[in-house]
């Protein structure tokens, strides 16, 4: 596959969606529920944000063009791969949801897909602790053991694969330390105390900052280059703004959502949203701070080289973005 026709496929799966919906409303198409209108102040926001990174990038490269394309592809490379990585941890959550479900003799109905949006296994078939550990107690082990088998290949060609266990940690534990969702159920049933999950989900998220860190280099960024401070916050940005439109677009119109009340829930505000831009900002500065200092004390195959990307390094993260906002689009649509 060639980089021009993997672009065209990439350029597809982004504007598709989004053309079809809007021209769905345009023409007058009946819709199961009317489309969420995009706040114009949302909106705004997101595109001076867009701005801001481009001029960001200009000024800080202007005199250095070839540092500059650097610095746009690791972050076109990165952006690419929060969609699978998205996508495969959503699957591993929910579908522990799920495996839950059917062991207990009841249907289960995934929703999982690679965009900034809530997924979920449906029905609830009960409110136990089971029901609601399910979907961590699930997707941690099974991520480690995937990540166990690839380590001894680490490479760029198995970055998407070595970097769902960082991702399902990362989240999963940031899950756990705001006591949201399905553990503020947890305890609210059996009483546990806070701090045992701020404690837990700290120590869970920390070592999957630490290794999503370490794989970093692979992508071009250095942990002593400062690039990072732009590259890591507009790639979160240009994944949460794409869901964002996805969200107000096409979600109302899930049959999924509908049939379980969901389209106001998977349907933040605005600013939800742009958080991951603020997250971004502070992974990069953890990683130019932090981890810079730590990384000398970390086992040596943990210390990945800095590897200078090129276009051909775009097929792998271009086509996992490809098929994964097709197959997603399918599900929520």
């Amino acid at each position: 596959m060639t980089i021009k026709s993997l672009c065209f496929i990439m350029c597809v799966s982004i504007l598709t969606p989004l053309l079809s919906a809007c021209s769905s409303v345009e023409k007058g198409i009946p819709l199961r529920m009317n489309t969420v209108p995009i706040p114009a102040k949302g909106l705004y926001i997101g595109l001076g944000l867009g701005l801001a990174f481009l001029i960001g990038f200009w000024f800080s490269f202007r005199h250095r063009p070839v540092e500059r394309l650097s610095a746009l592809q690791s972050m076109l490379f990165l952006a690419g791969l929060f969609f699978p990585l998205r996508f495969m941890g959503l699957i591993l959550h929910e579908g522990g949801h799920a495996l839950y479900q059917l062991n207990r003799g009841y249907d289960a109905t995934l929703y999982v897909h690679p965009f900034a949006f809530s997924g979920y296994s449906r029905p609830m078939v009960d409110f136990s602790v089971w029901m609601h550990i399910s979907g961590s107690a699930f997707a941690i082990p099974a991520a480690l053991l995937i990540f166990l088998l690839v380590w001894k290949h680490r490479s760029f060609a198995t970055l998407p694969i070595l970097m769902v266990f960082p991702w399902v940690a990362i989240n999963d534990g940031m899950y756990m330390l705001q006591r949201q969702g399905d553990y503020r159920n947890l305890m609210q049933v059996t009483g546990l105390p806070g701090i045992v999950l701020i404690i837990l989900g700290s120590l869970i998220a920390g070592v999957g900052l630490v290794l999503f860190f370490s794989f970093l280099p692979l992508l071009g960024l250095s942990p002593q280059d400062k690039k990072s401070f732009l590259v890591v916050p507009a790639a979160m940005f240009l994944w949460a703004f794409y869901s964002m439109l996805l969200a107000h677009l096409v979600v109302p119109n899930s049959p999924f959502a509908i049939k379980y009340d969901l389209v106001w829930e998977i349907v933040p505000g605005t600013n939800d949203f742009y958080m991951n831009a603020v997250i971004g900002v502070i992974f990069a500065l953890l990683y130019l701070t932090l981890y810079r200092w730590i990384r000398p004390r970390l086992p040596a195959g943990l210390r990945m080289e800095t590897i200078n990307l090129s276009w051909k390094h775009l097929r792998l993260p271009g086509l996992l973005f490809a098929i994964s906002v097709m197959l997603g689009l399918v599900i929520i649509t």
